[in-house]
């Protein structure tokens, strides 16, 4: 199973940065190395709060409905995909505390859907008779009373944050490089990458993020919307 790399705090390596920029490109002569390191954490932390979720991977407990149906879709109670699934849980009373003693699942009666996005009860005790006869098994429907304990997250971080983590660290470096570089359609880089600053998505008054429009343009896809208040976001 692929694992993401980078430290948990930050989206890129010090060396991702001077690699992705080129030989011409250097810090400042007056950032030692923990300077270095403090900026592509920054970097991480600027995102994380500009689309409102994070990359990585980590273990939570997400609180759901049931639904009555086969199918347990879990985006709206967060935005983070699923990996693994650790144990699943069922309570009666939304009141009442999590029993894992004797409302725990069978792990063979529940099984991660493709999409990543929800989770489907393939065997068990509960049925409903579909409109063709069929028996199914079905998730209990009720409110907050299912529990799904699992890793949830990214295999991998996206190309896209990884280049706005670049562009955070080389605008602390040098203040104002990125506006001043606005003008550009694209910008190419060493490895032939090309950032392309005329989206029509994203305009001056669009610009709310880190106030910067190449940048924004960047992590735009993955701005996230609120989720209620049980959710995890």
């Amino acid at each position: 199973m692929p694992t993401v790399t980078v430290p948990d705090n930050a989206y890129v390596t010090v060396a991702d940065v001077t690699s992705a920029l080129g030989a011409g490109w250097a810090f400042p002569s007056g950032w030692d190395t923990g300077a270095q390191q403090s900026a592509v954490i920054r970097a991480k932390q600027t995102i994380d709060n500009a689309i409102k979720t994070t990359f990585g991977q980590t273990a939570i407990n997400v609180e759901c409905d049931g639904t009555g149906h086969a199918y347990l879709g879990l985006q709206h109670f967060t935005h983070w995909p699923l990996l693994s699934i650790t144990q699943v849980v069922y309570r009666d009373n939304p009141a009442d505390d999590w029993d894992t003693a004797n409302g725990l699942l069978d792990s063979g009666s529940y099984a991660m859907a493709h999409s990543r996005r929800g989770v489907e009860r393939i065997h068990g005790d509960t049925v409903r008779t579909g409109g063709d006869g069929a028996d199914r098994v079905i998730w209990i429907k009720g409110f907050r009373n299912y529990r799904i304990d699992g890793v949830f997250g990214a295999y991998e971080i996206p190309e896209g944050i990884k280049r706005a983590a670049i562009l955070l660290v080389r605008e602390e470096a040098e203040p104002g490089y990125t506006d001043k570089h606005d003008q550009a359609i694209t910008e190419r880089w060493p490895d032939g990458y090309q950032v392309d600053r005329s989206s029509p998505r994203v305009t001056p008054e669009f610009t709310q993020f880190t106030g910067h429009r190449a940048i924004d343009t960047l992590l735009l896809p993955f701005v996230s919307q609120p989720i209620g208040f049980f959710g995890i976001a």
